[in-house]
């Protein structure tokens, strides 16, 4: 498929390739031969995600190579995916099912009272990496988004205890790199696509089709408490993209990165060796 031919199908919103593409260039995310999985569930996120590896791939001057992986859960799921597998194809992009048993594992791990789509997650995660490693892709491309990055934020600091959300770019255990091309965009952006080009995408990225039981509570309290707060200042999701990449350490309690006690350190160790 010719980039002209995508864009008399795809109506591609310029802020959102704009968006796309800083986080690309920003953290050098696609370079020259790489291998590329994309971890595709069918939803808003990953169906836009896709479409804009595309629309990249036909437009840029990196050459790399890109396929989209759906993980099959075994519980009669596909039948909703099947559509949006084919969709994927009309557009030239390589898509493949991969099959696994974790529905059944589910029923005899999983805790009743327990949320199940943590352990969906965790499960679908591990395949990705499998078929990543048993196919030779050296990255893996995942369909986060901003407000999913702001929501973890707040998720750490008033559920865990921690500063933390989700790196656009790292690199697991494995060696393989991943990355969240959609790090700068926003929720809506992505629906919006999908609404304006009438996909009928699967529901819930973070669960599609598959929660029953305990939903993830903690991560719908922080995207409510996200809306509230946006309804108070419009410019707080720029400033949420600001404060993530711009982490002051030394004014936080963490003791490793106070500077009186590296200084106190570097005064020791100066000391030691008249001793």
């Amino acid at each position: 498929m010719r980039k002209k031919d995508l864009l008399k199908e795809i109506k591609f919103h310029k802020h959102l390739i704009r968006d796309f593409k800083q986080a690309i260039y920003h953290y050098e995310m696609i370079e020259d031969g790489d291998k590329i999985l994309l971890a595709f569930s069918g939803g808003k996120d990953s169906t836009t995600l896709a479409l804009l590896l595309k629309y990249f791939q036909l437009s840029s001057p990196i050459k790399f190579d890109f396929e989209a992986v759906t993980i099959k859960y075994n519980m009669g799921e596909m039948e909703n995916y099947q559509k949006q597998i084919d969709n994927l194809k009309k557009f030239d992009i390589k898509a493949s099912i991969y099959d696994t048993s974790i529905f059944e594992i589910g029923k005899e791990k999983i805790n009743p009272d327990s949320s199940k789509c943590s352990f969906f997650s965790r499960m679908r995660r591990g395949h990705l990496t499998q078929y990543a490693r048993e196919n030779g892709f050296n990255k893996i491309a995942l369909g986060h988004h901003l407000d999913d990055a702001a929501e973890s934020l707040l998720m750490g600091i008033f559920k865990n205890g921690k500063i933390r959300s989700m790196a656009p770019i790292y690199e697991n255990k494995h060696g393989q790199v991943i990355i969240r091309p959609l790090a700068f965009c926003r929720e809506k952006q992505l629906a919006k696509f999908a609404r304006s080009n009438h996909f009928q995408t699967i529901g819930n990225e973070l669960c599609p089709g598959i929660c029953f039981g305990k939903a993830p509570v903690a991560r719908a309290e922080m995207k409510e408490l996200l809306k509230e707060l946006e309804r108070k200042n419009k410019d707080l999701f720029p400033s949420i993209l600001h404060a993530l990449s711009s982490l002051d350490a030394h004014s936080l309690y963490d003791k490793k990165f106070l500077k009186f006690f590296q200084k106190k350190k570097t005064f020791w160790e100066k000391i030691k060796k008249f001793l």
